[in-house]
């Protein structure tokens, strides 16, 4: 599991949390620092999702001794969460398709992140497709 080092700062009842490794991305509030951490932690799932789809790769997590803090700013780890998987027919419930044709579209790779283990296709939930411009679409048909 990755963890990220994020910066705290704020006074009672409002708290900011920043991940000074996702410029931009991920910064989280709450009225308690465990409430601004654990909406860090969904910031930064999102954010990660986001990069997997667009086919880009997480930096790395910085070290503690590399941040530049100010007075009164704390610091702790952010979990990013593990992938969690569903199977076909969670995907096929979600996209509103068959399974068949959630297979279809994995073995096209048009299913972000789907990987096949064995017989089984670990899917990434949530699911996300590929939308195919329509002169493909109709160009796949006829072949």
């Amino acid at each position: 599991m990755i963890k990220y080092p994020a910066i705290i700062d704020g006074e009672l009842g409002a708290y900011g949390v920043v991940i000074p490794d996702m410029p931009g991305a991920c910064c989280a509030m709450g009225e308690t620092v465990d409430a601004a951490l654990a909406d860090a932690a969904a910031a930064l799932t999102d954010f990660a999702h986001d990069i997997e789809i667009q086919g880009g790769e997480l930096p790395a997590p910085s070290a503690v001794t590399d941040l530049d803090l100010q007075p009164g700013e704390m610091v702790a780890y952010v979990k990013l969460a593990e992938k969690q998987s569903v199977p076909v027919k969670a995907a096929a419930a979600e996209l509103g398709v068959s399974e068949a044709r959630v297979r279809q579209l994995c073995l096209s790779g048009l299913i972000v992140g789907a990987e096949r283990k064995g017989r089984e296709w670990l899917i990434p939930s949530p699911v996300v497709r590929y939308a195919l411009p329509r002169g493909r679409r109709s160009a796949e048909a006829s072949n």
